[in-house]
């Protein structure tokens, strides 16, 4: 079975019973989606879909790229991902038992070359007990399986595999060894894949067509007949760029009894060809990581859906003049693969009964019981209860809390009397619902090449902008470190290099340049390091005016995780610490990029890290105040504390940070507080506004020398980033550290 992102393929065969690929609802590739019910029970595939129109907040469109996650909220359910993974997983195995007439007694599984054993261990959790034999293997060496099957493939060779698929595009190197096949090199852009070429088709008539801009401009709060229409235009827009892969010009059907839409191919490969040429630079680099060159490679095979666009194989034949291999139905390729390895080529299958994923984190072996969805208000008051009983044990065991009036102790690992660290006490959160706002943050803004300049409006003022080079080395990281920007093991420097300047009136670029972004391939905007000083870079001199006409360029140094795949450069003046409230304009631009090769792994939480509601205090260098500081806890479902929306930034949901501060009664300072999220990989995720309202800033006293107040920030968090951890400094001091739960 290959378990897809957007879509699931499987094959079956038995004694009597020649491979076959399996059918699901009708369809020999269905959606990976799943739709949560009211009454708790998973609906998978195209009716998952159908379902959605009218709940569309019930749907996880991609369970797989949420499989790292712990748990998905659908609704007002708390899911385990792995309750998802194994719907999905089931409704295949009970298709294929029904076309075999048999149980099914061995399931390969397929995954990225590049997961790790948690990835690996979440799938074979949510898979056990489906059949009595479990085995995995990598997409590429499925892949590479089913091109020897097919083709020569002489021992010693390699070939190059890209595997452009619905949600992601993957590139690897397979070399055919007397022992099997092996991974010799591999990378992935996890923000690239078919859905995201139909999205390009979907953003050029939306400039078009002001009916259907309106329509998905209010597809949070579309009728159930608007929306189905709105899906049927989606569903048309995604056959017609199947259609182009065979013919030169397609009529797509428009929602609101518009006339159909003419589409040609050329139209549609001027569309992606920036997409399209991200895929084989992709592969190129992978090629070139393993040390060879396009001319070593036998073969490049061609995998997924999106693979049939003639324009990739036009590009990969120019860049790399070796045989293209293209199947007749791509998508089947990895599942086909995965299917012909059997026992006799063990070495590329990895068989769960009898030996681990990996040394340091087994797989399951036995039964496992997947946790049961938990609804978030249930879960709410369990956590209450827990709360209560945790501080039964801290008053017996004599540890002081400090009390602010009706609170309560967030649930905390109790300890030996005298050991245990003081903890603040704040209300409980007010009830609310999620904020969430669909799509890519970036998606409004055109794309441009790299050295294109561009005009961009701001406060009245027309400016110039031009991406000049973007460096992600690890020589360019170490540079900027040498040039005193702030870094450490955990993150890693990149560098980009702009030109802009006024076009009709004097004007400072300043602004400019603080709203040029890097974006990773989850969607978060990351903002420049200001503290900047390196030879062949302009020092960036306060609010200098420049004259009409007059450029200049800057060096502008962004700091993040050290696994962040960097994906694009965006000029923008909405981001995850502007989110806005409204939909952002098209002002601006974004130019795609690639970064260094890393995998998006979490990386561990620091170990200083302190726990919900431990205070640190923190003093001004003068002596003037000082503030116990705790973090109190994240709220995910914050509607309450806004009277409007409160951000409008698409990808992104709202995140509100409650902070409990001690403080002398009689001093009416406010700490200066930096207040940052970061997510699992480290990156910072800027604060976007602090709250007033609800419990939020209001002081009240505790004894007649120290008052509590409870002070809030709000952050645009892209939907599928974890938070990791809350980092908290006076500005111009070290940060301290909270875990966020």
């Amino acid at each position: 079975m290959d378990f897809g992102t957007s879509h699931t393929v499987a094959v079956v065969s038995g004694p009597a019973l020649p491979a076959r690929l399996v059918t699901v609802d009708g369809q020999p590739w269905f959606p990976s989606a799943v739709f949560w019910t009211g009454r708790g029970t998973a609906v998978v595939g195209t009716d998952a879909l159908r379902l959605a129109r009218a709940e569309p907040a019930r749907l996880e469109p991609r369970p797989k790229a949420r499989i790292a996650d712990a748990e998905v909220l659908l609704g007002d359910t708390v899911v385990p991902t792995t309750t998802l993974v194994r719907a999905v997983l089931s409704r295949v195995v009970a298709e294929a038992s029904a076309t075999a007439a048999a149980p099914v007694q061995h399931l390969v599984l397929t995954h990225p070359a590049n997961w790790g054993s948690t990835r690996i261990g979440a799938l074979l959790t949510a898979a056990q007990g489906l059949a009595p034999r479990l085995s995995t293997t990598s997409e590429p060496v499925a892949a590479a399986a089913w091109f020897a099957h097919q083709h020569e493939f002489p021992v010693g060779a390699s070939i190059g595999v890209l595997d452009f698929g619905g949600g992601t595009c993957d590139a690897a190197v397979v070399r055919r060894e007397r022992s099997g096949l092996s991974v010799v090199g591999c990378a992935g852009l996890p923000d690239l894949g078919g859905d995201d070429l139909d999205q390009r088709v979907v953003d050029r008539i939306r400039v078009d067509e002001p009916a259907v801009a309106d329509l998905l401009d209010r597809q949070q709060r579309l009728r159930p007949d608007e929306m189905a229409a709105l899906l049927r235009f989606r569903d048309d827009v995604r056959a017609a760029k199947e259609v182009l892969s065979r013919h030169p010009q397609v009529d797509i059907a428009m929602p609101d009894d518009l006339p159909d839409r003419l589409l040609t191919r050329p139209e549609f490969e001027r569309l992606v060809s920036a997409d399209v040429a991200r895929a084989v630079d992709l592969l190129a680099d992978v090629v070139a990581g393993c040390g060879l060159t396009p001319g070593d490679l036998h073969a490049v095979h061609l995998v997924g859906g999106a693979s049939q666009i003639p324009l990739l194989g036009t590009l990969l034949g120019a860049a790399f003049g070796t045989r293209i291999r293209l199947d007749e139905a791509p998508q089947s390729v990895v599942a086909l693969g995965g299917h012909t390895l059997t026992d006799a080529d063990r070495s590329t299958a990895d068989d769960v009964a009898t030996r681990p994923v990996s040394e340091p984190d087994p797989a399951p072996t036995g039964p496992v019981r997947t946790a049961a969805p938990v609804p978030a208000a249930a879960r709410d008051r369990r956590q209450a209860w827990i709360a209560v009983a945790v501080a039964a044990v801290v008053a017996l065991t004599a540890v002081t809390a400090v009390a602010l009036g009706g609170g309560r102790t967030v649930p905390g690992a109790a300890r030996a009397a005298g050991s245990a660290p003081e903890r603040l006490s704040v209300p409980p959160p007010a009830d609310g619902d999620p904020i969430t706002v669909p799509g890519q943050s970036t998606q409004r803004l055109p794309v441009v090449e790299k050295g294109t300049g561009i005009r961009y409006e701001q406060g009245g003022v027309t400016m110039m902008w031009r991406l000049d080079s973007f460096i992600d080395t690890p020589e360019q990281s170490a540079e900027l470190a040498e040039a005193g920007v702030h870094t450490d093991d955990e993150h890693r420097l990149v560098l980009v290099r702009i030109t802009t300047g006024p076009v009709d009136q004097q004007a400072s670029p300043k602004q400019v340049e603080a709203e040029t972004y890097v974006v990773d391939d989850r969607g978060l905007m990351i903002s420049s390091d200001d503290d900047l000083r390196l030879a062949g870079c302009p020092d960036r001199v306060g609010d200098e005016l420049l004259e009409p006409g007059e450029q200049r360029q800057a060096c502008l140094a962004f700091r993040l995780g050290r696994t962040t795949p960097v994906t694009e450069v965006a000029l923008t003046p909405n981001s995850t610490a502007a989110p806005g409230d409204r939909m952002p304009t098209a002002n601006g631009a974004r130019v795609l990029v690639t970064g260094q090769r890393v995998d998006g792994a979490a990386q561990p939480l620091p170990r200083e890290a302190l726990p919900l509601l431990v205070p640190h205090t923190f003093r001004a260098e003068d002596g003037s105040y000082s503030a116990d500081v705790a973090v109190a806890d994240l709220v995910s479902a914050p509607s309450a504390y806004f009277r409007t929306e409160p951000i409008g930034l698409p990808g992104t949901r709202g995140v509100v940070a409650r902070l409990a501060i001690r403080v002398p009664a009689d001093s009416d300072i406010a700490p200066p507080l930096l207040v940052q999220l970061r997510d699992d990989r480290g990156t910072t995720i800027e604060q976007a506004d602090e709250v007033v309202g609800q419990e939020c800033v209001e002081r009240r006293r505790l004894t007649e020398s120290t008052a509590v107040q409870v002070r809030c920030f709000l952050f645009a968090v892209p939907t599928a980033t974890p938070v990791r951890d809350v980092e908290i400094s006076l500005y111009g001091t070290d940060p301290t550290v909270w875990a966020a739960s």
